[in-house]
């Protein structure tokens, strides 16, 4: 697996240089690009072929289909854009091909490659599944909500804990079923808000980060959702979570930092800049790669997030409008509880 993941980013590497190549020579105008694209083409399809030959998910393209999900369009339609429209619109068009082609090696590749290393090198997960272990014992039932690659999940699972998951992802699940064979039949391929939890089955039920979390800024605690998910949504999401808890069961979600710079191995960063405004946090995350210490760092993959928040005092009326009464910062500021009476 370990063989597999670095041959993936070697060649996902010399892609992203021959892409910049190409988007180099377009600003010099569509006619000369044109004309010196073909070798690049012949490049990235050869590269592309490699990668197909190395990873089943990608079998469903052609080396010709991902080419094309770069650059939008044949040569020949591009020189009739080209003469239709102008060169400026043109290079707009251009610019957005690639960034459609970005996308698709981003989702495949490096997000999931990279969440493991992320977690464990931007929080303490050796603390936070300590804390969580030392508010029940071997017997309780437990549900993460979101366990990406499993940096807790398999913490628990091996030290005897009877925890199971809902994971949306199911290339997420297939790594955490890579790293750890204990959680096969454990985790559950399903979207969280259309899932039947059921009722009174949970001791305790935690999440992470994911869909929400909560963030440390200034002292301040922001509940942070998801971008795009709308807030009656997370109403239907406590509501569900406080009817299969039993009595007297704990919902625990995730306290992070603001993390503006993580080493996610390869030579590779993620790196953030946050503006809390008062009822949305701004992001810009970007994952960049480095050769080596005397190179200069390049961006792969760029992404900007607007995501709702709100203060802690908002979030405690509508915890307690949902029915949770007991509710706490743990003392190492990794986890918000709240209790079910």
């Amino acid at each position: 697996m370990e063989e597999f993941r670095e041959k993936i980013f070697g060649y996902l590497i010399e892609i992203n240089d021959i892409v910049d190549k190409i988007d180099s020579e377009a600003k010099k105008g569509a006619r000369y690009f044109l004309w010196d694209q073909a070798k690049n083409f012949v490049k990235i399809r050869i590269l592309i072929v490699k990668i197909k030959e190395l990873d089943r998910n990608l079998e469903r393209f052609s080396p010709d289909d991902l080419i094309m999900r770069l650059l939008g369009t044949s040569i020949a339609s591009q020189n009739e854009l080209f003469q239709s429209y102008g060169e400026d619109n043109w290079y707009f068009k251009f610019k957005a091909a690639i960034k459609d082609f970005q996308d698709v090696i981003f989702d495949l590749y490096i997000y999931r490659f990279t969440y493991d290393t992320f977690s464990e090198n931007s929080r303490d997960n050796d603390r936070k599944a300590n804390i969580l272990m030392s508010l029940v014992n071997t017997s309780s039932a437990l549900l993460e909500i979101g366990p990406g690659t499993g940096p807790l999940f398999r913490r628990l699972i091996r030290r005897g804990y009877d925890v199971n998951a809902i994971e949306y992802d199911s290339r997420m699940i297939h790594e955490l079923f890579s790293r750890c064979s204990e959680a096969q039949g454990r985790v559950i391929n399903a979207d969280f808000f259309e899932y039947n939890l059921g009722e009174n089955i949970y001791d305790m039920i935690f999440i992470e980060s994911g869909i929400f979390l909560f963030t440390l800024l200034n002292n301040k605690l922001f509940f942070e959702l998801f971008p795009n998910l709308e807030f009656e949504r997370v109403r239907i999401g406590f509501n569900k979570i406080f009817r299969a808890l039993k009595r007297n069961g704990m919902f625990l979600i995730g306290i992070q930092g603001l993390m503006k710079k993580v080493d996610i191995g390869r030579g590779m960063t993620f790196e953030m800049k946050r503006t809390q405004l008062e009822d949305r946090a701004e992001r810009e995350i970007n994952w960049c790669f480095k050769k080596g210490y005397l190179s200069k760092k390049k961006i792969l993959y760029k992404i900007r997030q607007s995501k709702p928040t709100i203060p802690f005092e908002k979030f405690l009326q509508f915890s307690f409008e949902t029915g949770f009464r007991d509710i706490q910062i743990h003392d190492s500021y990794e986890w918000v509880i709240l209790r079910k009476d």
